[in-house]
């Protein structure tokens, strides 16, 4: 039964660490997280949002792994979709290296 707590508490760790994904976009999106330098609101336009990794069985995460989402389209992708599921949704800039 060794197996079954790693199994849980990964799937634990990815939920919360979705959780907070989705509460910085809502705390984007409601003004309450600005650009700390300037003051201003973040423009949401710059970012996207993507389900890595890029790899996935045939199962339902193969329709969203390695895609990238408006900003807006975040609240939509809840992941982890289902146990042992390794996809986690991040907040990517529009020139970050890793959309290249």
């Amino acid at each position: 039964a060794g197996w079954k707590s790693q199994q849980v508490a990964g799937y634990e760790t990815s939920d919360a660490a979705n959780d907070g994904t989705l509460d910085a976009v809502a705390d984007v999106e409601s003004g309450d997280l600005v650009d700390e330098e300037t003051g201003d609101l973040i423009d949401t336009s710059a970012y996207l949002v993507a389900v890595l990794p890029a790899e996935s069985s045939s199962d339902f995460c193969a329709a969203y792994a390695g895609r990238t989402y408006t900003f807006d389209d975040a609240p939509s992708l809840d992941f982890p979709a289902h146990l042992n599921c390794i996809h986690y949704v991040v907040i990517l800039a529009v020139d970050d290296p890793a959309l290249l």
